[in-house]
């Protein structure tokens, strides 16, 4: 048995510089099999995924609160109205495509407002944004059967039965106001 104080000779030295070499590229070689790993059950989470975009509509201080008609289950409260992003839209794409779509307007998309949360038990994302209308006036055309323009921070937008998600942009708009 070796005394540990005793000097390597060169013979151990390089066998330890082998196996060092050895465990070291082992290991390298793994930890890139779990970045890779990791990488990919990442990528195909995200992908999974599918992103929710919604706009907070102001004008003159008002933001426009829409009552959903579907699925049975929402029917009757009220949301910022967006929707489901399309493969290859941006959030701004899809945004200005919904409010189109459903209800008619073209607008201008601005800065985020509020969390970005999840819905559909995780499946889905949502991302909230600020919007102007640029031209059209808002109609019910598809999803929806009525429109309001409510003051945020009021009780009269507080009343409305909102979506879950919606509350959280609610507060942050109040948060925004005080």
């Amino acid at each position: 048995m070796r005394n540990e104080r005793e000097p390597l000779s060169r013979r151990e030295v390089v066998r330890l510089r082998d196996v060092s070499i050895v465990v070291s590229v082992t290991l390298t070689a793994a930890a890139r099999a779990c970045i890779r790993t990791h990488g990919t059950m990442a990528r195909m989470q995200q992908e999974s995924v599918r992103v929710v975009v919604a706009a907070v509509i102001e004008r003159d201080g008002l933001i426009l609160a829409a009552r959903r008609t579907e699925p049975p289950e929402l029917a009757g409260q009220w949301e910022f109205p967006g929707g489901k992003a399309e493969a290859g839209e941006s959030d701004r794409e899809a945004l200005e495509r919904e409010c189109r779509e459903e209800l008619g307007v073209r607008i201008a998309v601005g800065e985020r407002i509020g969390p970005e949360y999840s819905i559909a038990g995780g499946a889905m994302v949502v991302r909230t944004y600020f919007a102007t209308i640029e031209d059209g006036e808002p109609q019910t055309l598809e999803n929806h059967d009525a429109l309001r323009w409510v003051r945020p921070g009021t009780p009269e937008a507080r009343d409305l039965r909102w979506l879950d998600g919606d509350l959280l942009i609610l507060d942050a708009l109040d948060a925004c106001s005080a």
